[in-house]
């Protein structure tokens, strides 16, 4: 049996302690600064005295062909699930987890949107090895088979990523009207101009950085366990889809992409479900129309 890393610790305690100053802090420094320590301390000893026994008591492995999972402090379970169910399997590393060489494995079981594991905080080399045997398992192999080969059959250039999110009509038009706003802003001292502003920024933000850090970095391999897909500037993230899990696949062709010859293919994959289902649909965010690799 396995546990996280002993860092999940000392950050959830920093965690709690930093919620609770929040919005807490606030209310209880009309009393004096001395409450706001004494009950600041008093929250980092009572969340550490419950974290440490939780990590002790939280443990997972593989037993035969299920994987076994035990959490909770105050309320015990046990979860065994049969990697039949198996689905999908993802590395993800949130950059403050590269940081500390740490990683969360994602498995993706069929049965809906609460059947996801997550195993937080495991070291790097752990969370390979776990990704490895699970999916070695599922496929009816010893768990301490040997990672399949794989085969890179694609690579996003990062100018044709920069260039095929910037080449869309409501990108373009974004940053029209905002050049525009700015401008009346200088010439007209119009702060009305500033507030119009606001929403097409958040706008951009979401729908050109958001991809843009995603996707950065991005390639794909085939195995025989599945499809790897790598990608991820602050959020590292390595994907497996098992073969058969693709249930449907479509080729995305936006209007201005059409003048580029670049299209996007997505994809229904079988045990995401909700949002989860949203974040991965992306098989090749952008690539060719042709097909013609550019690895």
């Amino acid at each position: 049996m396995f546990r996280s890393h002993w860092l999940i610790i000392p950050l959830q305690v920093i965690g709690v302690t930093l919620v609770f100053v929040a919005l807490v802090g606030p209310i209880l420094s009309q009393f004096g600064l001395a409450w706001v320590f004494v009950l600041t301390v008093a929250v980092v000893f009572g969340s550490l005295a419950y974290a440490l026994p939780a990590w002790w008591y939280g443990s997972f492995g593989l037993r035969e062909d299920h994987l076994v999972v035990h959490s909770g402090l105050l309320l015990r379970s046990s979860r065994e699930i049969p990697l039949s169910r198996l689905q999908a399997v993802d590395v993800v590393r949130p950059l403050l987890m590269q940081v500390f060489g740490l990683a969360e494995l994602r498995v993706e079981l069929a049965g809906g949107d609460g059947s996801a594991i997550r195993l937080r905080c495991l070291r790097w080399k752990v969370a390979e090895r776990m990704r490895v045997a699970v999916l070695a398992h599922a496929a009816g192999l010893s768990g301490r088979a040997p990672e399949a080969p794989e085969w890179p059959f694609y690579r996003l250039p990062f100018l044709l990523l920069l260039g095929a999110l910037t080449f869309r009509v409501p990108v373009l038009l974004s940053f029209v009207l905002l050049l525009l706003l700015l401008t009346a802003f200088v010439v007209f001292l119009e702060p009305g101009a500033l507030a119009g502003a606001v929403p097409l920024v958040l706008g951009l933000l979401r729908y050109y950085w958001g991809p843009l850090a995603r996707y950065t970095d991005f390639y794909a391999s085939s195995s025989s366990d599945g499809l790897r897909l790598r990608y991820g500037m602050f959020q590292r993230r390595m994907q497996t889809v098992p073969p058969g899990r693709v249930q449907a696949v479509r080729v995305v062709e936006p209007l201005l992409w059409r003048a580029l010859g670049v299209a996007r293919v997505e994809a229904t994959v079988a045990g995401y479900a909700g949002a989860r289902q949203a974040d991965s649909t992306a098989l090749l965010p952008v690539a060719p129309r042709g097909g013609r690799s550019l690895w």
